[in-house]
Parts: C-alpha cells; sequence; structure tokens
C-alpha cells in the first residue's frame, strides 16, 4: 500500500459546452484549464443518502438498503490574483472586462489530480458544478486577499485520464491593495473588510434519476461587514447613517442608503465592485472599548441591493 499525499497535485476547472444530463453516466469531455486564483485548500462532500428499508414481519433490523438522492458539494479557498477567470463563476461573463447582475452563472467542472509517494495520480472530476456563495476576505496586514467558495455539485468521475499540472504565475492581491469607499469617501484606517455573493442556487430535481437535473439562481443577496478605526473622517459618519442620517435614531426615520465601491490594485491591473447609490445599507453597527487598549475600532455590517459591475482593467 503507498500513502497518498496531503496535497492535490493541481485543480483547475473548465466551462461546461452544455447543460447537464442526469440519466447518462457517459462523462462529459470538458477540458479544464483554468485556476480558482492561487488555490490554498480544498474540500469535497458526497453523500449517497442512503434508504433504510423495513419490511413488516421482517424484525427490527434493517431489510434492505437502496441509494437516495446523490448530493455534493465543494469549498475551495484561493488567495485572489489578478486573473479574472474566476469571477465570471460568481457573477457571469465578464465581457470587455466587465461582469452585471443580469449576466447567467455557467456550469463548470472542477478537475482535481492526487498522487501518491510511488507518483501514481488519481483524477477526480466533478461535473456541472456552480457556484452557491462566495465571500471576499480583507484585513490591514500584508496577508493575501481570500476568497472562499461554496460550490455545489450534479456527481463526480474517477479515472485516470490526467490533465496538464500547472502552477498560477499571478501573484494576490494583499491586504493594503483593498481601498473601500462608501458615498465616494474613502474609509480611513479600515482593519478588514469582507464581501459575500449569494447566488442561493436551487437544486432541480425529477423523478427518472437519483442525479440533479440542473441548478437554478434563486435569490441573490449582497453582505457586507467592515471594521474600521472610529475617527471624525469616517467613523461617525458611518454611525451617523447607522440613525438615518441623525444624530439619534428617531421614530421616522428611513434606512440611510449610499454607494460603495472595493478597489483592488496591483500595478497596473485593478479589479472594481460598484455598488450604485441608494443600494448600500447599514444594518448593525457596534463601537466596543477596552480601557487601556488600543485606538477604539467599530463594526459595522449590512447589505447592498444591487452590483452595478465589477470591472477588471
Amino acid at each position: 500500500m503507498t500513502n497518498a499525499l496531503p496535497h492535490i497535485t493541481y485543480i483547475r476547472w473548465g466551462e461546461e459546452a452544455g447543460v447537464p444530463d442526469n440519466t447518462t453516466d457517459v462523462e462529459p469531455v470538458t477540458a479544464c484549464n483554468e485556476f480558482f486564483w492561487d488555490t490554498q485548500s480544498f474540500s469535497d462532500s458526497n453523500s449517497n443518502n442512503l434508504q433504510k428499508l423495513r419490511a413488516l414481519g421482517g424484525g427490527r433490523d434493517v431489510n434492505c438498503t437502496v441509494n437516495g438522492r446523490y448530493d455534493g458539494s465543494l469549498s475551495i479557498d484561493a488567495f485572489v490574483t489578478t486573473d479574472d477567470a474566476t469571477l465570471e463563476l460568481v457573477l457571469g461573463t465578464l465581457g470587455g472586462g466587465v461582469a452585471t447582475p443580469s449576466n447567467t452563472i455557467p456550469y463548470f467542472a472542477v478537475e482535481i489530480g492526487y498522487k501518491d509517494f510511488s507518483g501514481n495520480l488519481k483524477r477526480m472530476k466533478f461535473h456541472y458544478c456552480k457556484v452557491n456563495s462566495c465571500k471576499f476576505s480583507q484585513t490591514k496586514s500584508g496577508d493575501p486577499i481570500k476568497a472562499t467558495l461554496d460550490i455545489f455539485v450534479q456527481r463526480p468521475w474517477i479515472s485516470d485520464t490526467f490533465g496538464v499540472v500547472a502552477t498560477p504565475t499571478d501573484c494576490p492581491f494583499v491586504g493594503y491593495e483593498g481601498i473601500v469607499a462608501i458615498g465616494g469617501v474613502d474609509i480611513v484606517g479600515l482593519q478588514s473588510f469582507d464581501l459575500t455573493i449569494t447566488n442561493t442556487l436551487e437544486k432541480i430535481q425529477s423523478g427518472n434519476s437519483r442525479f440533479d437535473d440542473g441548478l437554478s439562481e434563486g435569490n441573490r443577496d449582497y453582505t457586507y461587514s467592515m471594521t474600521n478605526y472610529f475617527n471624525s473622517d469616517s467613523g461617525i459618519t458611518n454611525i451617523v447613517d447607522f440613525f438615518g442620517a441623525a444624530t439619534y435614531p428617531t421614530r421616522s426615520a428611513t434606512p440611510t442608503s449610499n454607494s460603495m465601491t472595493w478597489v483592488l490594485t496591483r500595478g497596473a491591473n485593478t479589479i472594481t465592485f460598484t455598488f450604485p447609490a441608494s443600494s448600500v445599507f447599514v444594518n448593525t453597527a457596534s463601537q466596543p472599548s477596552d480601557i487601556g487598549s488600543n485606538l477604539l475600532s467599530q463594526t459595522i455590517d449590512g447589505h447592498a441591493e444591487t452590483l452595478t459591475s465589477i470591472t477588471v482593467v
């Protein structure tokens, strides 16, 4: 017996040519030649949802076991690079470097190569995948900006046919290369920022197969949270916005809305997330204090009603 190494030899994705076929056992031919930015970790979950059947007069034990519906998902953590390909899985085709909410997110395949200590490879390929959600995370440090992808799967195939082993060449964005602005004003003293885009996928199932017919996009949500130093430039403004553009919460105040941008810049390369005016809201706000600690920080979170675009230059 030769044990497998703890790292994957490669992981890449490729857009599927058509819609899922849940009745055939022939593996689709899909070339996987795109990186999930700079992948750091990968996990898969596969369940047969076995059904334990009992019979009248059969006693207390199980009479027989059959397969239920297959349920599969993937989770991928990656450092975000200047490569824009994976953004298409989150918000749809980047036509001319621009993606908008009107785009349909594609089906894609994910191919993973495993190697043991003898150099033998096994390939696992997950087909007809879609991104259910993607969470981007930035901190003030020099750590890379991270994305966590939650992916739904129709089903996998295992074989000895391998793809090209390659390594990403683009370096990740790091924490100080991201700027957040609300209402056109940069957030001063930004400590952390998280942005999650959720597609709320719905599984389409039928009675002719235990595999999904397809994955349909449901309601989409854009949620964010950030921590910054409480200061006169952005801290006070944010808490006033939270109170409905007043210095205290009033009975008749309506939620204050604003615009928001998140811009990642590396040399001549930029990725800009733009949320339009009157679409971004603050839901909760907090300014915890610990006497004797460092600078006072505030944390706010909220949502955006829509996204203008993701633009890649």
